[in-house]
């Protein structure tokens, strides 16, 4: 903890962690510890660990008092998705790209369909796709759609979209295609300020210009992306600029920058104007009207609410004349924050955005010797002051990426080799593109003549940056890397290292020695354990909870892993690979996985192969001989440059094997899988060409993974006479009712059956009938739909598989 916080500051450190805690206990108390252990090894006796303690628990209970709780039942009431008719006050709306509408509804009541009239728990996320209107918040829609709960992607390691929905106060999703089913219930309101606010919208599109760049003008502006080609889009990410897009902070950095170039400009035209009032605080009274128009504009987002109430935290303390006004201003801000919802803690703009501000704070006076001598290296030369600005830009872009590096580790699981970029194009784009979009917007109504020329203008500088980030992917030089995904203690670790930093002149040898020493133990306990943990002889089957589809993971000792199936979505502008399998295969872990094996080729098994293939170190690639087509996959696969193997039935693939090695040497080589489906002749088709894989351990059966096989495969292999004993099965075609097989949970004879399905799919999976005979054949059964993730361990070859969830579940 660096010496110039105050006590209440760090004792604000230690609630945050309390209230993280509500969800996550151990790297909440973890933090809270930490707090307290670094406050005393900055030499500060005030406040007493125990006060420490009583902060933590306090937002430890603000948090827990302010959680929404989900509505009891719910997974029972929405779980079959029976089409409903909903009548529904509209709260929000953004357009999000590939033409799709969030809404975001409340005060939803069931008036029809197949289920009684009834009101809806809290508040409703609805999906619409190629909308045929705009609906206007306050206004009440009627739609056919059938609502879902609100859950999906829980995997371990990784907060699933239920927590992420019920921080909103969401608990059910809905979702429509086309204008089919949907209609107002009654005139929109009546609200001039929203009227104006659209007709705005429409001005700054037709003054920018069409495509990606004009798009990208009102983006500027409003924050909103719809008008942005989805390319251009993805390009803006690898390339980490699209911090530039986001409406934050530093969207309204650029507003207040306008107030003091304005009071500048007052300052100069009229010199006796500073004398009465200073030029700092003369810009902060011009940008306060500024800021609370451009708060209006853009709909009072939370990231901007969030960025305005820290502005208006440092403004005050300007007025003020304070000392100290970034890191007051900024504690001063998150407290307030803090005290309105104690779960703003789990917003990770407001995580990105606080650590910044907080890296620049404490890292910046390192550089400030090293800038100040290159800035005397040549007395007041233009060349010395020329050199001086982009080094100055390029320690602050490396002092905000160190303190944030962390959260985008844990949350995105990319690491983007191009912040370079930023040292070019976030000048630019702050210093001409949003000035001239800003000025663009405020005259483009009233004076078009003058107006629609500046949008066009800040089009045409967004224009070079988009050209110029196509002709780099062109090349190949966009291209992002996925990174190991740090635990909780070595999170903490690096911030401790951090705060080391800053406070390093200001400790003793005694104090830098035992600050050092803890965080030497944070960053290097959890690579050590997990050394250890990979080395002992267990085997894991995990099912993932992808959604709709179906994937599984493999882990034998030696850290060795292996996926069968990648999960996949309809959605074209879904990346299952790097939304949901990378954040799971990397929590922890490093992003290399020894093999991909496919069942066969759908989508709802490939789809997140594209990526794995095209960013993991992967070792083989295996499957039935069929390919899929798609784009994305044929992409992944060249860039893998892998020659993908066919698997036919009676082969057996030792697991833990490298290649060249001995198989007589190889790693757990009594560790395999054996491919009892397709047969050696004849090509294989669709679900019926699926791969039946038995893994096993030392010659027992641990589990049967039969993809989406049929009756006629099944029929196939039950005939064969090969042994089918498993411990675990995981259920063909997602428990399908075409899949039913008492026939085949007989020959298995498993203790435990995993079935992934999403929550409340429109396929009815798992079937009831399945269910029940799977009980009936003495299985437990285990759903991601219902469980999330679960996670079957094997200790031994004779030990029983322990089984885990990632959800509270019990068995079907």
């Amino acid at each position: 903890m660096p010496p110039g916080l105050l006590p209440w500051q760090a004792l604000f450190l230690a609630c945050a962690a309390g209230a993280w805690a509500a969800h996550d206990p151990a790297p909440g108390i973890g933090a809270a510890i930490l707090a307290a252990a670094l406050w005393r090894l900055a030499g500060r006796r005030f406040p007493h660990p125990a006060a420490f303690a009583l902060a933590a628990l306090l937002g430890f209970g603000y948090a827990g008092l302010r959680l929404p709780d989900i509505p009891p039942g719910l997974d029972e009431l929405y779980a079959p998705r029976l089409k409903s008719h909903l009548n529904a006050r509209v709260d929000s709306v953004q357009e999000r790209p590939g033409n799709r509408l969030e809404v975001i509804l409340s005060d939803v009541r069931r008036t029809g369909g197949s289920e009684p009239e009834a009101a809806l728990p809290g508040l409703v996320a609805w999906t619409w796709q190629d909308p045929a209107f705009r609906p206007e918040p306050g206004s009440r829609v009627d739609l056919d759609a059938r609502p879902r709960t609100a859950q999906g992607f829980d995997n371990f390691g990784v907060d699933g979209w239920g927590w992420r929905w019920r921080l909103r106060g969401v608990f059910l999703r809905a979702y429509t295609l086309g204008p089919k089913g949907v209609a107002l219930a009654g005139p929109p309101p009546d609200d001039p300020w929203e009227r104006w606010r659209l007709e705005l919208r429409e001005a700054v599109l037709r003054g920018a210009g069409p495509g990606s760049a004009g798009g990208m003008v009102l983006g500027l502006v409003t924050g909103e992306r719809f008008a942005i080609a989805q390319a251009d889009l993805e390009r803006v990410r690898r390339a980490s600029l699209a911090h530039l897009l986001a409406v934050s902070g530093m969207n309204l950095a650029a507003v207040a920058a306008l107030g003091w170039c304005a009071a500048w400009l007052a300052c100069a035209l009229r010199p006796s104007l500073c004398l009465t009032l200073p030029r700092a605080k003369l810009a902060v009274l011009i940008g306060l009207p500024l800021t609370a128009c451009y708060l209006w504009l853009g709909r009072f987002e939370p990231s901007l609410v969030r960025a305005a109430i820290m502005f208006g935290a440092w403004g005050l303390l300007v007025l003020m004349g304070r000392s100290r006004v970034l890191l007051d201003g900024l504690f001063i801000a998150l407290a307030a924050m803090f005290l309105w919802n104690p779960l703003c803690v789990f917003d990770v703009g407001l995580q990105l955005s606080a650590a910044a501000v907080a890296g620049l704070v404490l890292l910046m006076p390192l550089a400030a010797p090293a800038l100040k001598r290159l800035r005397g290296l040549g007395g007041r030369s233009r060349w010395s002051l020329l050199l001086a600005v982009p080094v100055g830009w390029a320690c602050v872009t490396l002092a905000s990426q160190l303190a944030v590096f962390p959260i985008q580790a844990s949350v995105f699981g990319e690491a983007s080799p191009h912040l370079y970029l930023n040292l070019l194009w976030v000048p630019v784009v702050e210093w001409a593109a949003q000035p001239l979009a800003y000025l663009g917007a405020l005259t483009v109504i009233w004076l078009p003549l003058v107006g629609e020329p500046l949008l066009a203008a800040s089009a045409t500088v967004c224009s070079w940056m988009l050209g110029s980030l196509e002709a780099m992917d062109a090349r190949g030089w966009l291209a992002t890397y996925p990174v190991q995904r740090p635990w909780w203690p070595e999170a903490l670790g690096w911030f401790a290292l951090l705060g080391l930093a800053a406070a390093f002149a200001a400790l003793d040898g005694k104090r830098r020695a035992g600050w050092a020493c803890l965080c030497l133990l944070l960053l290097a306990a959890p690579p050590l354990w997990r050394a250890w943990d990979q080395q002992r002889e267990r085997v894991r089957l995990t099912l993932l909870d992808v959604g709709q589809g179906q994937s599984a993971l493999i882990e034998i000792p030696g850290g060795k892993r292996y996926v069968v199936d990648g999960g996949g979505a309809l959605s074209g502008s879904f990346d299952m690979g790097r939304a949901v399998l990378a954040p799971a295969l990397t929590w922890g872990r490093a992003p290399r996985l020894e093999g991909l094996v496919m069942s066969h080729p759908d989508r709802d098994h490939t789809g997140g192969f594209a990526y794995l293939l095209g960013s993991f170190r992967v070792g083989f690639l295996a499957g039935n001989g069929e390919l899929p087509r798609r784009e994305d996959f044929l992409a992944g696969l060249a860039a893998s440059g892998l020659a993908p193997q066919t698997w036919r039935e009676g082969e057996f693939h030792a697991l833990g094997q490298s290649p060249g090695q001995n198989p007589g040497q190889a790693l757990g080589q009594d560790i395999g899988l054996e491919v009892h489906y397709p047969p050696a002749a004849g090509a294989a088709h669709g679900n019926e060409g699926s791969l039946v894989l038995r893994l096993i351990w030392k010659g027992r059966g641990l589990a049967l993974l039969p993809g989406d096989a049929g009756p006629h495969a099944m029929h196939y292999f039950l005939g064969s006479g090969r042994p089918l004993q498993a411990d675990a099965l995981v259920a063909p075609h997602h428990g399908s009712a075409k899949s039913l097989s008492p026939e085949l949970y007989a020959a298995v004879s498993p203790s435990v059956a995993l079935v992934s399905a999403g929550a409340g799919n429109s396929y009815g999976f798992p079937a009831q009938a399945v269910l029940d005979a799977l009980g009936k054949a003495g299985a437990r059964v285990f759903g991601t739909d219902r469980c999330g993730a679960v996670r079957l361990t094997w200790d031994s070859p004779e030990a029983a598989p322990r089984v885990e969830t990632a959800r509270p579940c019990g068995p079907d």
